[in-house]
Parts: C-alpha cells; structure tokens; sequence
C-alpha cells in the first residue's frame, strides 16, 4: 500500500517522480547522509532534492499510521502552508510514504533544490555582532514576521535557516520544516525560538533585546527566558558533540 502526492505543476514528470524510490539508492547524488538521506536527481533539466527518512521504529510507525502525519507528510503539508502565508521554503513536489503489513515503513519528501545562492547561518553564526550586525538584525526581524503570521519552527537553527543578499536585501528560506506549529506565539514561546542558534551569550542577548523591544515585552524577562531555554538545550546537545562557540 502506498500514499503519493505530487503537486499538480509536475504533473509531465508524474511517472519519473514515483519512479525515484525504486532507483534511489543507484542514482542521484547524495548531498547529506545521516539518520536520513538527502540526494539530488535531475528531473526534466529541473533539480529536485529528494529526502528519504529512515524507517521509523515500531512505536512511530503506529503513530504515523494512525495517529498524526508523517514527517514526510508534514513536510509536503508544511512547505505548502509556508508558501501559501508568503514565506520562502523550497517548492513542494512529491510526497510519497509506503506500508509494510499496514504500517508506515519508507517515506520521501521531494522539494524542488535550492540555487547554490543560498547558505546555511553556519558561518556566520560564530561570527561577533560587530562582523554580522546588519544579518543578525534581519534574522530577528524575519523572526518577528514569522510568529507575527503564526509560525514557529521548533527547530530554529543554523542549518535550517538559508539566507542570500539580494541587493542591500537579506532573503530568508527556512527547510526540514517537519516540526513546525502553526497558531499564536507568545512573548515567552518566542523567546525560546532563539535557543538553538549558535554563537555566544552576548549575541543572544542582543538579539532577544530586539525581539523583546518590538514586541513590547520586558528585555531583561526575555533575555532570562531565552537564557534558561538555552542552556538546558546545548546542555544536553554537548553530551554527544562538540559545541564550536561558548555556552
């Protein structure tokens, strides 16, 4: 049993698209292997990227069967909300999740593959506020705009956050949208979207002062908050990898 979705402006490259499971592991070129892999296939003269997830383990395989959708699923679904309250993420292609004795067991997420314009905060991140200013300045408010249209990416961090100079303009992508929520963000929620992007205190206490002060929210509260969500983060994040900036 399988479920395939495909947005209907690849509808001419239909049969090539539900083809990709079976060739994914002969063709394509991997650009990421982890958990998950991540390779790019050219469609037509088109670049598509092409995530594959690993196969759940059994308890996630119930859930995402019965209870809640897929992180393929919700990636498709996701992208497709992003765009439609006008906000950047990779065109959504396909989605396609395949059952094995009536569970979830293989799933990919197809989105089109960004320019090389595009960068991840990696870099720049462990750069000082001197070095970055105007970028750190664009990044809270694109932040703001964000959860102003009732967005919150769970994982607001450096790698899934592209970014490109337009002109004097900083244009923003967000991917691996498959932890988002969508509805009103608090003050404090808000604050808490800062705790995994990388660099040292001082400049995150210099970018929640911005997010506080636009949202006329108490600085020093913000900070705080934004501090403790912090810490208990990379805490945990350390225990398994180096951290490259201080906590």
């Amino acid at each position: 049993m399988s479920k395939i979705w495909i947005n209907s402006e690849y509808r001419d490259s239909s049969n090539y698209i539900q083809s990709i499971p079976e060739i994914f592991d002969k063709e394509g070129t991997t650009i990421y292997k982890s958990r998950n892999e991540i390779k790019v296939f050219d469609v037509n003269g088109e670049m598509l990227n092409v995530k594959s997830f690993k196969i759940p383990i059994l308890i996630n395989r119930i859930i995402y069967t019965f209870i809640r959708p897929s992180k393929a699923e919700r990636s498709y679904l996701y992208a497709n909300e992003l765009l439609k309250r006008g906000f950047s993420t990779p065109k959504p292609v396909a989605c396609m999740l395949f059952y094995h004795h009536g569970l979830l067991q293989k799933s990919y997420y197809i989105s089109q593959q960004l320019s090389e314009e595009f960068q991840t905060l990696y870099d720049v991140e462990v750069k000082s506020i001197e070095e970055n200013k105007e970028l750190i300045v664009a990044l809270v408010d694109f932040m703001l705009k964000l959860h102003a249209a009732g967005i919150y990416h769970k994982d607001f961090s450096p790698g899934n956050i592209l970014y490109r100079r337009v002109g004097d303009q900083v244009q923003f992508c967000l991917v691996d949208l498959n932890r988002m929520h969508f509805g009103p963000v608090s003050v404090e929620k808000g604050c808490s979207n800062f705790s995994r992007l990388w660099g040292k205190e001082d400049k995150i206490r210099f970018m929640v002062t911005l997010y506080a002060k636009a949202r006329n929210a108490d600085p020093e509260k913000c900070i705080e908050h934004a501090l403790l969500k912090r810490r208990k983060y990379w805490e945990r994040y350390k225990r398994k990898r180096t951290i490259p900036f201080e906590i």
